[in-house]
């Protein structure tokens, strides 16, 4: 099979370089662009409504947006992280705390803090989205130094080594000098560590042998360590990797730490989208504002194809990249109460049991109880019960990861002796099954060679009703393409002789969830949600599906945690929570149309003629700069505002008819060229 991305190209009417939008009402979208595919991602992005980011208003215009009834979106904002422009992938570090800056020489986008000249305006982390330690144990930061211009594993940040999660861990950075591989946790006050509990972040590319905690060296084995520090009120614990093994012949790790364990510390780390909004509007009269707030997962590259196993994380690789944030979290501080309807869009969670995906497409194969050690790229057509169903559409497909176990597992109706079976190859180009051990519940087992025919005889038959096959070696079959080589994937079409009858896989029809395939934790309350009738082509090609809320989610007007508890397979990707006004919808009115767009010239519009009939946005499609002017019937049209996002706007009344644009600067770069002819012109004379 070949793999071709989705890829289509459509034409698609616009509404051109110049428009004309009714003033209102407005939306408000507090955050940057994520904000406003998210938007669209939900449907709910209108191209014929005016819309403004919050932090480009004033009190006055806020003040005017509020009158006119105007839509409000909080939704996650720019990430106050570095961003590493000359690479395409592993680009942005982990999201930072509002006083948390990156280090010397990085770069953190932030369009919002640029002056109206140009030039680099105050830092507003109220307009970002920023992390915030949650917890008991008075912890103020937890902090690392970093390479900003390195590609980016935002994964393994400082936080990662006390959030109480043995799979995450803390790794510092190869690329800066050892003496700055050290860990740094600040308390809010002074406190005695008497201990700490230290499970070294260790693989084949660096085993860390020895540490030192606020200046005094421990000597660390493998496992958990229970470190005696004897600290009393002390304000900050360093902990400094100071020795670490490495190997010759593969690029050396620096170390880490998979899990520190504080005496009455226990943090976790939640993110805050942006306030301006939350802010600005408590207190004031919203009853004719719909209010919405709009989330996404922080993910990785290639978010859907996330998998279970990854290899070495010493090693850099962006391929073994994880999802910075596994479940959804957020902290909010509404402006007011209300209720609120909620959507989603779902994916799988790739720690999610092969049996339970059965259970939402393959009844028939729950009692098989079929499970693997993975599923490649996280797609649900490739879990185990694949191996049974009697056909070649289907197949299991897990991960090849040296150092990880890869296996398939399975339960027959009665006790069996299996002496034979037999190993039918996916048609996939994966590598199969060379040697194999076969384990019974009883503790039975055997490891024998694989057939080139894919036969396996057992010397001895393994009886039981539980097997496990494990696969103990795998090979590509002769004349596998160089670019499948790299593809670290096994695979078994068909396993014949497993003492089990062949479940037929559905592959037509459509998947539902009842209610509580997700859920929505809030305030204390929770909010389950279903999934509507779905093509199950979507649910195996592991496709995000949208669900919906079963009930309104009421949010209070206090500081609450927004979370997804992870209690399902699902887990959610992106979440809109929607509320509608309580005195009715404010209706549009119409604005105006554009007769004739007028003549491109240099740096120039001339020509454009229109019909408003109202109070109106003249829109002008060009990248917003302050250098555009505009003109209406001879008036100036004074400064611009920045609209859609990107746009360049102006305020306009009903009689306008006959517009100019001009580019301001674009005179004095004539003028400039002039000036050099001349001179040019002069020298050579």
């Amino acid at each position: 099979p070949v793999r071709a991305a989705a890829v289509e190209v459509r034409e698609a009417a616009t509404a051109g370089l110049v428009r004309v939008l009714p003033r209102g009402p407005v939306t408000v979208a507090d955050g940057g662009a994520q904000a406003l595919t998210a938007l669209a991602g939900f449907g709910d992005l209108r191209p014929d409504r005016p819309l403004v980011y919050a932090p480009d208003l004033d009190r006055e215009a806020l003040a005017e947006a509020i009158r006119g009834g105007a839509a409000f979106v909080i939704a996650d904002g720019v990430p106050r992280r570095a961003f590493v422009p000359d690479r395409m992938r592993g680009n942005t570090g982990p999201i930072l705390a509002e006083d948390v800056d990156i280090d010397e020489g990085g770069i953190r986008l932030d369009p919002f803090a640029v002056g109206s000249d140009g030039t680099a305006g105050e830092d507003r982390p109220d307009a970002q989205t920023v992390a915030v330690l949650r917890g008991r144990g008075g912890v103020r930061s937890i902090t690392a130094p970093s390479n900003p211009r390195a590609t980016q594993f935002p994964e393994h940040r400082p936080t990662a080594a006390l959030d109480g999660d043995r799979s995450t861990m803390w790794l510092a950075d190869p690329s800066l000098d050892p003496s700055e591989h050290r860990l740094d946790v600040t308390f809010e006050e002074p406190r005695d560590v008497p201990r700490i509990a230290l499970t070294p972040g260790s693989d084949s590319r660096g085993v860390v042998r020895a540490v030192e905690v606020n200046g005094r060296r421990h000597v660390l084995g493998p496992g958990r360590n229970v470190l005696r520090t004897a600290l009393r009120k002390v304000s900050r614990l360093r902990v400094a990797i100071t020795e670490v093994d490495v190997p010759r012949a593969a690029s050396p790790g620096a170390g880490g730490i998979r899990e520190l364990e504080i005496p009455g510390v226990k943090v976790r780390e939640v993110l805050r989208p942006p306030v301006l909004l939350e802010q600005s509007l408590r207190g004031e009269d919203l009853a004719m504002s719909p209010l919405s707030y709009v989330f996404s997962r922080v993910t990785a590259d290639a978010p859907a194809l996330r998998e279970r196993q990854r290899g070495e994380p010493q090693a850099r690789r962006l391929r073994d990249a994880m999802d910075p944030e596994r479940r959804l979290t957020r902290l909010l501080h509404p402006p007011i109460a209300r209720r609120y309807d909620a959507e989603a869009w779902l994916s799988i969670d790739p720690r999610a049991s092969d049996r339970s995906l059965d259970r939402i497409a393959s009844p028939a194969a729950v009692d098989l109880a079929a499970r693997s050690s993975s599923r490649l790229e996280n797609r649900p057509r490739h879990r185990a019960s694949g191996a049974f169903d009697g056909g070649d559409e289907r197949a299991w497909i897990g991960q090849w990861i040296a150092g990880r176990p890869a296996w398939i597992s399975w339960r027959t109706p009665r006790t069996t002796a299996i002496a034979r079976m037999r190993l039918v190859p996916p048609a996939a180009r994966v590598r199969v099954p060379t040697r194999v051990r076969l384990t019974a519940e009883s503790g039975a087992s055997q490891i024998v060679p694989v057939r080139s025919d894919g036969f396996v005889r057992f010397p001895e038959a393994v009886r039981g009703r539980s097997f496990r096959l494990e696969i103990v070696d795998a090979a590509f079959r002769p004349g596998t393409p160089a670019a499948a080589l790299r593809r670290r994937a096994v695979g078994i079409g068909e396993l014949r002789g497993a003492g089990v009858d062949p479940v037929p896989a559905r592959r037509t029809g459509r998947v539902s969830m009842p209610c509580g395939a997700a859920e929505i934790r809030a305030g204390g309350r929770t909010a389950r949600l279903r999934i509507d009738p779905q093509d199950i082509a979507r649910f195996d090609a592991g496709q995000p599906l949208r669900a919906v809320g079963c009930g309104q989610v009421r949010l209070s007007d206090e500081r609450i945690e927004l979370s997804d508890p992870g209690r399902s397979a699902w887990r959610i990707d992106h979440l809109r929570l929607a509320s509608a006004p309580t005195a009715g919808l404010t209706v549009a009115g119409f604005g105006g149309r554009v007769v004739d767009a007028g003549t491109l010239g240099r740096g120039e519009r001339t020509g454009v003629e229109l019909e408003v009939e109202g109070p109106a946005w003249l829109v002008h499609g060009e990248a917003f700069d302050t250098g555009w002017r505009a003109s209406c019937d001879g008036r100036d049209l004074g400064d611009p505002l920045p609209l859609l996002g990107y746009a360049t706007g102006w305020r306009i009344e009903r009689g306008c008819e006959s517009v100019e644009f001009t580019f301001g600067p674009g005179g004095l770069q004539r003028a400039g060229f002039f000036v050099s002819g001349a001179g040019t012109v002069l020298i050579l004379a």
